[in-house]
Order: C-alpha cells, then structure tokens, then sequence
C-alpha cells in the first residue's frame, strides 16, 4: 500500500514523505536559495572594483590603463559568450548564430527576448564597462 522507498501511497493516490508530507515539493524548492558566494554578484562585484581601480590609476599611468581595458575586453567577451549560449540552448541554432555574430541581436536578444535577469545584469554591466572604456581613450 505504501512505498518506502519514495512513500507513494497507492490507495490515495499522494506521495507522502516523512516528516515532509504537508509541504508540496514545489514550495520546499522554491523556498531554498543558494548561499552567497554561489551567485555571481559577488564575483561582478569584485570585478567592478578591481576595474574602477584600474581606472583610477590608469589615469596617470598608461600600463594600468592597457591592463583596464584588457579586463574589460576579456569580460566583454565572456558575457557575449554566455548569451550566445543562451540563445542557442533556449531559442536554437539560427537565433545562437545571429546573437553571436551581429553584437545588436545580442543586445536586443538580452533587452526583449530573455526572461534571465543575471544574464541582464552581466550585459548590462558589461556595456556600461565598454561606454567607459570608450570614454578612456
């Protein structure tokens, strides 16, 4: 009548574990986030100040200057990798295509067509990093 192994019960028809039955699975999973460090905003956040730092000082000396804009070159291009992922995993092949060759689509593509709101917030920062190194030069 009852499973012990996934506590199924075949005369109500309901899986029940113990100690668990009156929650529904749906609202256990819900309910648990990751821990901090699991998340990306730290590590974007790490990377804006070791940017802003290398801003500041690339003021006055041109070598930190050409190691700001190589970070934020690499980070540029490791967002647009990430969409381009995206796209192909969630629209397919010719919509991955298009967002990784046409720099437009991927902006458009993050902006209207993603529901992903980390993947927005790394594109975003990641065009506000190319404004400024634009404003660098």
């Amino acid at each position: 009548m009852l499973c012990l192994n996934c506590g199924y019960n075949t005369i109500t028809r309901q899986r029940t574990l113990p100690g668990r039955a009156a929650i529904p699975a749906q609202r256990r999973d819900a309910s648990r986030e990751p821990p901090w460090y699991l998340t990306p905003y730290p590590y974007v956040g790490a990377l804006l100040v070791v940017l802003a730092l290398l801003y500041y000082l690339g003021r006055e000396n041109r070598q930190f200057m050409l190691a700001f804009m190589g970070i934020a070159g690499l980070y540029y291009l490791a967002t647009h990798i990430l969409i381009a992922v995206y796209a192909f995993r969630h629209e397919g092949i010719t919509y991955g295509l298009v967002t990784l060759c046409i720099p437009f689509v991927a902006f458009y593509y993050v902006l209207r067509v993603c529901d992903n709101d980390t993947l927005r917030v790394l594109y975003g920062l990641a065009v506000a990093i190319f404004i400024l190194a634009k404003m660098a030069k």
